[in-house]
């Protein structure tokens, strides 16, 4: 199959009469656009242009092959000049992954105010907390925490989360603290989820202490973040949550940190892309602009 090299070389000959001209139109030796030539005339099996006579003819099957060689070209350099402008364009559909503890108001704030600078963005969220596949789900940004799976994704670190105990102050009413959360435990009213690995998640958040997962699989549980806020909310227990993900409650009271002294691992959060996504105009801004948001917020929310 003729390369369009081949064609380019072909035209420009066309239209200059001479080798020597084409070759310092596309900046290339005389010799080189001669060989495109022989080569593009070898591939067709016909004879485009005459070099019998001292000045250089056009054959009539030349004549022919050059206004289609001519539209194929034209057609190609459209078409760049509109993948160029459709690539400057600040319009379009960002989609977005995300597990369910970050469906929150300080970060769909940051959304919202990428959306506010440039109003003919869309967002579309996938809530999961599920880690998937970018390319193959169509993705185009996730915000996860944990370590990067595959070397073919890139991260861009942005802040950090930690959890806390809380419940309610009719909770605390009813079932005063004592001194150590491990009672939380041991009376089975500690809200479990189901949705992660309880074992992973006991010596993550108490690596020091001999709490395992078989104290507290009795307690209440269950498979969703925003149930578990639910459950807390009516008073079925205490929980330990996200504190990014229950900001408005503890600021309007109707949640109570519990145990302040206790300071939960920090899990790192970080704007994830995959190396094979072609980043548009767009996405561009967008990771640039979450990046430097992060930039202005606490390191630990």
């Amino acid at each position: 199959m003729p390369k369009l090299q081949e064609y380019q070389a072909f035209v420009s000959i066309y239209e200059n009469r001479s080798i020597t001209k084409a070759g310092r139109q596309l900046n290339l030796s005389a010799s080189s656009i001669s060989k495109k030539l022989s080569k593009l005339e070898d591939e067709l099996s016909v004879q485009l242009v005459d070099r019998s006579t001292h000045n250089l003819s056009i054959t009539p099957l030349g004549e022919r092959f050059y206004l289609r060689c001519k539209s194929i070209l034209d057609a190609v350099t459209e078409n760049e000049i509109l993948i160029r402008e459709e690539n400057q364009i600040t319009a379009g559909r960002i989609r977005i992954a995300l597990p369910e503890m970050l469906v929150t108001e300080t970060l769909l704030s940051a959304i919202r105010s990428f959306g506010d600078q440039y109003p003919d963005v869309r967002f579309e969220l996938n809530v999961s907390n599920e880690m998937q596949d970018l390319i193959a789900s169509d993705i185009d940004f996730c915000f996860r925490s944990g370590p990067l799976e595959g070397s073919q994704l890139i991260g861009i670190p942005l802040f950090a989360i930690q959890h806390i105990f809380c419940a309610t102050p009719d909770f605390l009413r009813r079932y005063p603290l004592t001194d150590s959360y491990e009672s939380l435990l041991e009376n089975r009213q500690l809200i479990v989820p189901t949705f992660v690995n309880l074992s992973l998640i006991t010596k993550h958040f108490f690596p020091d202490t001999n709490i395992r997962a078989q104290q507290i699989v009795s307690s209440h549980s269950t498979n969703q973040l925003s149930a578990i806020v639910s459950m807390t909310l009516a008073g079925l227990g205490a929980s330990i949550l996200p504190r990014i993900y229950i900001k408005p409650l503890l600021d309007d009271g109707r949640l109570v940190q519990l145990y302040p002294d206790y300071t939960s691992p920090t899990m790192d959060i970080s704007l994830i892309y995959h190396k094979k996504l072609t980043m548009t105009k767009l996405m561009t801004l967008f990771k640039s602009f979450i990046r430097d948001w992060a930039q202005h917020q606490p390191r630990v929310l």
